[in-house]
């Protein structure tokens, strides 16, 4: 019987992605973004105001890490079983909450390590929630895509955050950057009032097709740990490493990291679901530890430089290898799987904050470079075998 052409154009007609649903996400996700994207300054903060060491400033970083994992049960409980969009609410709050705590901290102490932890429970809570919601309306043949536009919503305020911030530290001090966060963050809430949820079937009415399929999953969550660890280097250590050899600005690195970043995930954002997620995944690993060796060599005329080709990897890495993950996932435990993944990349995170901090203290800032560098390509490693034992797309 052959097909209506009519009935043909319609099914190779590809399915809309930004609808108005997920606009609003995306608006609501970009919002708390530029509150939370405040405190990619906060090292330098530690540093100029605070006085910190390299291993305070790794200590405190690594909070936000633990935080999240720490908070990793709730997440998993709520993210499928519960209201994804109270658990957007539940990260502003925290926002919200250590803004205000901010206010009054004048030294290194536990205050700030809670605070700290406080910013990384809200990222996990906002973020997952919105992909999560964004991954229920996206065409699953453009997960990857979603996930990447999800991703530029967030990280686009990383440039304009922390240009907007430094300025205001620079001429004011430290107080209006604090409370352009806190009021970010009601507004953040204020735009998640109208996000509608997708329904979705109350636990009890689940079968094992609901299941993790963890088997299929370790060896994507270990190499995310990997690229975490890597991360935290790549975007903590520079500020106090470009300090020490006399910048008095460090926005140009946030702008070059966001521009790659944010165009690789617009214009390139299909790459991953048209050539083979896992593939594309493995090609960033390797960007990453060449941009981790090319931070061994600082120039601080070129830091936007250096801040773009961070931004190109991870604009790439995170969203492709995270569409793995959900990729894998039946939709009933796409929550979950997302929760794991923002989890083992907290604890990669967390975990390299306060040994590279240690590191940094003893031996100087080359060799915890080196280090990202090296946890990348083990992450490449990783994936290669992934790639030989399950495949490319999934």
């Amino acid at each position: 019987m052959t097909r209506s052409p009519i009935i043909a154009a319609t099914a190779s007609t590809p399915q809309p992605l930004l609808t108005r649903r997920v606009a609003q996400l995306l608006l609501a996700q970009a919002t708390f973004s530029f509150g939370w994207s405040l405190y990619l300054l906060a090292p330098k903060f530690y540093a100029t105001t605070l006085a910190a060491t390299p291993e305070d400033i790794g200590r405190i970083s690594s909070m936000g890490g633990l935080s999240s994992i720490i908070s990793l049960p709730f997440a998993l409980r709520v993210i499928d079983g519960g209201s994804r969009r109270r658990l957007f609410w539940l990260g502003c709050t925290a926002l919200g909450v250590l803004s205000l705590g901010y206010l009054g901290v004048t030294r290194v102490g536990p205050e700030l390590y809670v605070l700290q932890g406080l910013l990384g429970v809200g990222f996990v809570f906002t973020f997952n929630a919105t992909a999560t919601l964004v991954a229920d309306l996206a065409p699953a043949s453009r997960l990857g895509e979603a996930l990447g536009l999800v991703g530029a919503a967030n990280m686009v305020m990383n440039a304009v955050a922390t240009i907007v911030g430094e300025r205001l530290s620079l001429r004011f001090g430290w107080t209006p950057v604090f409370w352009i966060a806190a009021a970010t963050s009601l507004l953040a809430a204020a735009i998640a009032l109208g996000i509608k949820e997708s329904p979705r079937p109350k636990r009890s009415e689940t079968t094992a097709d609901s299941k993790l399929p963890l088997r299929s999953l370790v060896l994507p969550l270990m190499s995310i740990l990997l690229i975490g660890a890597t991360f935290i280097v790549m975007f903590v250590f520079y500020q106090p490493y470009a300090l020490s050899l006399g910048a008095s600005e460090l926005q140009n690195y946030f702008v070059g990291f966001t521009a790659t970043a944010v165009m690789v995930r617009v214009a390139l954002g299909s790459m991953g679901d048209r050539f083979g997620r896992v593939r594309i995944s493995i090609a960033a690993a390797v960007l990453y530890s060449l941009a981790g060796l090319s931070m061994m060599r600082l120039n601080l005329s070129w830091l936007w430089l250096h801040g773009a080709f961070l931004g190109l990897a991870h604009g790439v890495f995170y969203p492709t290898l995270n569409a793995v993950v959900i990729g894998r996932a039946p939709p009933q435990a796409r929550g979950r799987a997302m929760t794991l993944y923002s989890g083992a990349f907290s604890i990669g995170t967390s975990a390299s904050g306060w040994l590279c901090g240690m590191q940094a203290q003893r031996f100087g800032f080359e060799p915890v470079f080196a280090t990202g560098a090296a946890l990348a390509l083990m992450a490449a490693t990783l994936l290669l075998i992934d790639l030989r034992t399950i495949g490319s797309s999934s």
